[in-house]
């Protein structure tokens, strides 16, 4: 299992484009952690859990997804599995999928 000291780096380091530096600081951490994480790829329900550190991470992607629309970007539960996982993608303005 993934503990959360495993993505602490995802805190440090990362500038994209689609959210300036100066609003990454408006992001909570629990966002901030989800939306670092979605920048190297699609990523589970479970593990966005484990990273943020919270149960209720519906709310936590909706936080993130209205920051990122304001953007220009979106934030899409891409597939979903019968065992309750979701994986979820951040895409691009023009409709491309990160990674």
């Amino acid at each position: 299992m993934t503990n959360t000291k495993e993505y602490l780096p995802l805190l440090d380091g990362l500038v994209n484009a689609s959210v300036l530096p100066e609003d990454e600081l408006r992001l909570s951490k629990q966002c901030l952690l989800i939306y670092r994480r979605l920048l190297r790829g699609s990523a589970t329900n479970d593990e966005l859990m484990i990273i943020s550190r919270s149960r209720n991470i519906s709310a936590r992607m909706s936080d993130l997804r209205d920051e990122l629309q304001g953007k220009g970007w979106d934030l899409r539960l891409t597939q979903k599995h019968k065992n309750g996982l979701n994986n979820y993608n951040l895409f691009r303005a023009d409709g491309s999928m990160i990674k």
